[in-house]
């Protein structure tokens, strides 16, 4: 795959290297550590198979896993637009709350593909999708969603006084289990229902911006996606919008402009732009951003 990406051994070095100082990552590899990997079978240690997987992606223009180079297993995609986002959640959710296990969400390296927008059809879609479920007996109330706002607004309080994903953890734990327990339930009417998982958007977003502080790229991805799945079901233009924008802030730190600029102005396109106001909030400021709602 270096071989057809056409990358001499010491340009993909200093690529790998620059990838490696921006996640303040010690490794250096140099012409040789190329050589050891693609003449005798040496496997790149620590993080350098991800900014491997990262700079081949951008190179060939197709997404390629640490599984495609022989470097991992295989397994599925939770930022698969088409993917039950409950089931999305849960799963995400279930990895990033074992600490040991979130080396699992590594498997796969930050997706370009990923970063393609869903057509008109899937918007409305997902707007009836969450209309029409109902898994459990539990009934939400407007109570309920004032406490997971609470609940957001302070875990956000500490990610931005101390930065670097502090108390992700306990959002992953809190997301998988008391919030899912709400979305899966019903609700006292239609509006409950848009707020709470609105609300759970927005506590999905914070946990991708905390991974994202901690320059865990791949990790931040599938929550951004899970975010815009939910906002999309709680019928909430603005919400989806607000976390496209972070997802084209990644992209263009990770070096894909045209990317994200194509999912900038897929924020700003339609009712994600027309019903939109100017806000701010006291627990958005504890983010260090303004939604638009």
């Amino acid at each position: 795959m270096i071989r057809e990406a056409g990358i001499p051994n010491e340009t993909l070095a200093r690529a790998l290297s620059a990838l490696a100082t921006r996640d303040n990552d010690r490794a250096r590899p140099n012409k040789s550590s190329v050589t050891q990997w693609v003449q005798y079978g040496v496997t790149p240690s620590g993080r350098l198979p991800d900014y491997l997987a990262e700079v081949l992606s951008k190179k060939l223009g197709r997404d390629v896993s640490l599984a495609t180079m022989g470097l991992g297993q295989e397994s599925a995609d939770l930022r698969d637009w088409d993917l039950d986002t409950l089931k999305a959640l849960a799963a995400l959710g279930r990895i990033d709350v074992d600490v040991e296990r979130r080396q699992a969400l590594r498997t796969l390296a930050y997706s370009i593909g990923a970063l393609g927008i869903p057509a008109d059809s899937w918007w409305d879609n997902m707007a009836r999708t969450g209309a029409t479920r109902s898994l459990t007996r539990q009934i939400a109330g407007q109570a309920d969603v004032e406490a997971v706002r609470e609940m957001t607004g302070l875990f956000s309080r500490p990610d931005q006084r101390r930065g670097g994903g502090h108390g992700r953890t306990a959002i992953a734990q809190y997301l998988v289990t008391d919030v899912s327990a709400f979305l899966r339930g019903s609700f006292a009417n239609e509006r409950v229902r848009h707020a709470m998982f609105s609300a759970a958007a927005d506590l999905a977003y914070l946990a991708g911006w905390t991974a994202f502080d901690n320059s865990e790229h791949t990790t931040a991805q599938h929550y951004y996606t899970v975010a815009v799945e939910l906002a999309s079901e709680a019928d909430d233009p603005a919400m989806a919008a607000h976390v496209l924008r972070a997802m084209a802030h990644q992209a263009l730190d990770l070096g894909h402009p045209q990317q994200g600029l194509d999912v900038a102005a897929a924020s700003m396109a339609g009712p994600r732009y027309a019903l939109a106001v100017l806000t701010t909030e006291v627990g958005d400021r504890a983010h260090g951003r303004v939604i638009l709602k």
